[in-house]
């Protein structure tokens, strides 16, 4: 959460594995020595867990002391802290200093700083620096009991309480990577889409890519531009059919270490963040236009109808992003049971030094790896950059958002009855796991990155700080997928495809430099031939199988019309709506609201 942003709906909302598998010398540690042990046997004991419906946020599984803990994923802030009250752990080794931080919803999370042994996945850090912030008023009941920031180390208040101090007090992936340099320092993450509770969150792995979307790797590097963010400029946003760009605050009071045009605008990759805090401009063109739409102050939003539907995409260079239309807008029912329906895009809060945070509701629309760079003692000179891999099918999304819509409205009135009734848990765990992703190392799946053919998103090694269109690009769509708009900008091109899981975009640079460019082959060749030889076989079994057919039913024919039925006498026969329990009246079926096939 960018300086602590966090963005939650009205009512509801306030109420995996990794390539580092080297031995490792275990050896006697000093109170100030960090020492990383890998365990590939908890590979996939990650917990990633999606809680965004129900609080907006996504979670995974730290283990503090041994003790396991369900915490917010941040790649908005840096630090560790865990609201360990109610809770006996022992071996903490006190710093002797104290930490806060403090969020922009008047939130904190306070405490000192202790030394302990801390856990993801299969990498465990023996004298990881953490805050003990016991009674935080940051966490939320039932999801999560604190923070692992995965951002830059030098956002990190830990690090610099302890900058002069005999222990480390370096980030837990900095750690992770500065023990192990000959592996890359990135991550990724895909995040899923639920509808009610808490379900399986998707992916945070650790070096390590996900098999299918492993063409990320040739996407356009977006540069950080920033020390203490995952900052980068965007080129605008299509929101049906109309190009809005430009109208951002400027460099100044950021942390921006570069200067974009005047039509960029700086964003912020937030994990941490729920929605899109943006500028006024963009919020109001997105919504204010709609039948029916209000603004509210509680909300910081437009209230629209919960019929709404959008079409967005953001564009970074060569690459677009379409935001699917059920991401464009989120459901609130209250105590009561009323239904309200508001915009995801929201006015940034006041004095905020930033354009644009995305939050959740950006990051579901693609599959994303940050590379950390020189941000680690193993990459000097490197610089870090973040790559995003569109998923989103425009048409496809458009075509779903009526049911899916219906559906998530029944499923969160069915969950605000749970919570009326004190149904729900108020403790917070992971959800448990029946999907898995087929994980690797770059240099595992070079080969078959290889063997596919380039698609069509433009060849672009890395975005340009101060690249723009040299025209307006032309809209992807506009008020239906497929048809253009008459008013839009005109330009060059604009790529609106997403990439699926088997496309190469082009020959950008990968993490790795020396892994396989994509194939030029010509792979699309038909072989018309074997078709025409299918399609007759085909033919024929379908012939075979009518002429059966058909016999079947002369043959009940003639059986039906030989028969003779006779009356059997003397037969007590049951009264008429007897059934297995004839002592037991027949009872209705109770249906309720929510068996209706068109609320599921």
């Amino acid at each position: 959460m960018f300086a602590g942003l966090v963005f939650l709906s009205l009512s509801s909302l306030l109420a995996t594995g990794h390539a580092l598998k080297f031995p490792v010398q275990r050896r006697a540690a000093s109170h100030s020595d960090t020492v990383v042990v890998t365990n590939p046997a908890n590979a996939n004991n990650v917990g990633f867990s999606d809680a965004w419906q129900a609080y907006g946020l996504y979670t995974i599984t730290v283990y503090v002391q041994g003790q396991p803990f369900q915490v917010q994923l941040d790649t908005g802030s840096s630090d560790l802290w865990i609201d360990t009250s109610n809770v006996t752990i022992d071996g903490f080794i006190d710093t002797g200093y104290n930490s806060t931080d403090i969020y922009a919803d008047s939130t904190e999370s306070s405490g000192p700083i202790v030394m302990a042994n801390v856990s993801v996945g299969e990498f465990l850090v023996e004298g990881q620096a953490m805050i003990n912030a016991i009674d935080s008023n940051a966490t939320a009941a039932g999801a999560d009991v604190g923070l692992l920031g995965i951002g830059p180390p030098l956002a990190s208040q830990i690090f610099w309480q302890l900058l002069n101090s005999s222990y480390s007090g370096m980030p837990f992936l900095n750690n992770v990577f500065n023990y192990h340099p000959d592996e890359q320092a990135f991550i990724t993450l895909l995040l899923t889409r639920s509808n009610i509770g808490i379900t399986e969150g998707g992916v945070f792995s650790i070096s390590e890519l996900v098999v299918d979307y492993a063409s990320i790797l040739d996407t356009p590097q977006l540069p950080v531009h920033s020390d203490t963010d995952f900052l980068t400029f965007m080129d605008g946003i299509y929101v049906n059919g109309e190009f809005l760009t430009g109208h951002s605050m400027g460099v100044n009071g950021t942390s921006a270490n570069a200067i974009p045009n005047e039509n960029q605008t700086l964003v912020v990759l937030d994990s941490g963040t729920t929605l899109i805090p943006a500028p006024q401009y963009y919020v109001d063109a997105i919504y204010g236009n709609i039948p029916g739409a209000n603004f509210s102050s509680t909300m910081n939003t437009y209230e629209v109808p919960c019929s709404t539907k959008l079409n967005i995409s953001m564009l970074f260079g060569d690459i677009l992003v379409p935001i699917d239309p059920i991401d464009a807008t989120m459901v609130n029912v209250t105590d009561d049971g009323s239904v309200q329906c508001f915009g995801t895009f929201a006015y940034m809060f006041d004095g905020t030094p930033l354009d644009f945070l995305l939050g959740d509701t950006f990051l579901r629309n693609v599959y994303s790896l940050f590379y950390y760079g020189n941000w680690t003692a193993a990459s000097v000179g490197t610089a870090p950059y973040m790559q995003v891999l569109p998923l989103t099918d425009p048409d496809a999304a458009w075509a779903n958002f009526d049911a899916l819509n219906l559906q998530r409205i029944g499923q969160l009135e069915w969950q605000q009855m749970q919570a009326n009734a004190n149904i729900t848990s108020s403790y917070a765990e992971a959800a448990s796991m029946s999907v898995t992703y087929s994980l690797a190392p770059p240099s595992a799946v070079r080969t078959s990155i290889s063997s596919v053919p380039p698609s069509s998103v433009p060849s672009t090694s890395v975005f340009p700080s101060s690249a723009t269109p040299s025209s307006s690009p032309s809209p992807p769509f506009s008020n239906s997928p497929s048809s253009p708009s008459s008013n839009s900008p005109s330009s060059n091109s604009a790529n609106s495809s997403p990439a699926t899981p088997s496309s190469t975009p082009g020959s950008a640079v990968r993490p790795n430099a020396d892994l396989a460019s994509s194939s030029s082959g010509d792979s699309s060749s038909v072989n018309l031939s074997g078709l025409t030889r299918n399609s007759y076989i085909i033919m024929g079994l379908i012939g075979g199988v009518l002429v059966l057919l058909i016999g079947v039913l002369i043959k009940l024919v003639k059986d039906s019309r030989n028969q003779q039925y006779r009356a059997v006498p003397n037969i007590i026969r049951p009264p008429m709506h007897f059934n297995d329990k004839p002592y037991e009246p027949e009872s209705e079926e109770f249906t309720t609201p929510y068996d209706d096939p068109a609320r599921r």
